[in-house]
């Protein structure tokens, strides 16, 4: 036990740097498991049946980071919280990419901020990219692109020129003609007008829809830095009760010491030789 605690008190080493070489670390075998087929379906949906569970699974992880020769101590809460946390960064990557990042056309520039948003973004696709919890959904995807279409509208004041308008369908039938020609002699400005106030709400939803991804990742980054602190402060707890212990014993054992030598003395004045009290209440550490 006071082995145990005296390691605790070296504090915490990184998961990237735990390791004997700079290749085998903790943070490498997890990525390594997530990424082998069919691991991380395993730990998203579990086969239960075979009771393969998210916590089966984190001890197995725990035993492999173990059976590499890596002593730092990753329980399976720890692993549990890791891959969550990796989780959270490749959705933040793919929203940027779905939303913010595709005006972006320097294809290193893209790599960077995509590891500045996930690190193993590029080892984890591949396993994540198909798994639809860690797809978000984009409110943009359901609004349709601006196209520019000519409108030929005989007998009217209006010009043939192009005009920006939703995508749309329209059977060209012979009911169907005179009322075009109605709307557009009507008011020719009125639809422009309008195509800009959507153009203009459409801008708006991307914003706000960022700006509501950007807040909920931010609270689960904060959820999971509050449940590390969690786990830092139970071990810190388990640590002190382990010191308490110890310091109790040892407090025990003082006491038991001192009453000894007082037996001894008292036996000592009256009259008893020191080799009978050495035999009779022997002093051992």
């Amino acid at each position: 036990m006071l082995e145990a605690a005296a390691n605790k008190n070296k504090g915490r080493v990184p998961w990237q740097t735990d390791g004997l070489t700079p290749e085998i670390n903790s943070m490498a075998v997890i990525i390594d498991w997530l990424t082998k087929e069919g691991n991380y379906n395993h730990w998203r949906g579990g086969d239960k049946q075979n009771g393969m569970n998210k916590q089966v699974i984190a001890n197995e992880i725990s035993q492999i980071i173990r059976d590499s020769g890596i002593t730092a101590d990753r329980q399976r809460r720890d692993i549990h919280i890791k891959i969550n946390r990796l989780e959270q960064q490749f959705r933040a990557a793919t929203d940027w990419l779905n939303q913010t990042g595709a005006g972006v056309t320097c294809e290193e520039s893209i790599r960077v901020a995509v590891k500045q948003r996930c690190p193993y973004y590029y080892e984890l696709v591949e396993v994540m990219s198909d798994r639809a919890s860690t797809t978000p959904l984009s409110t943009i995807s359901s609004i349709k692109p601006l196209e520019v279409i000519d409108c030929e509208v005989n007998e009217s004041g209006v010009d043939n020129k192009p005009v920006a308008v939703g995508t749309i369908s329209i059977k060209q039938t012979t009911g169907d003609a005179p009322t075009l020609k109605k709307k557009f002699r009507a008011s020719p400005t009125s639809l422009s007008s309008k195509l800009t106030e959507l153009a203009q709400l459409k801008r708006e939803m991307l914003m706000n829809d960022t700006r509501f991804k950007d807040k909920q990742s931010k609270l689960e980054e904060r959820k999971t830095e509050l449940e590390e602190r969690k786990v830092n402060l139970l071990e810190k707890e388990a640590d002190a009760r382990m010191m308490t212990i110890h310091l109790d014993a040892e407090h025990k054992r003082m006491q038991i010491k001192a009453d000894l030598l007082r037996q001894r003395m008292q036996l000592l004045k009256e009259g008893v030789s020191q080799e009978d009290i050495s035999n009779m209440l022997p002093i051992k550490d």
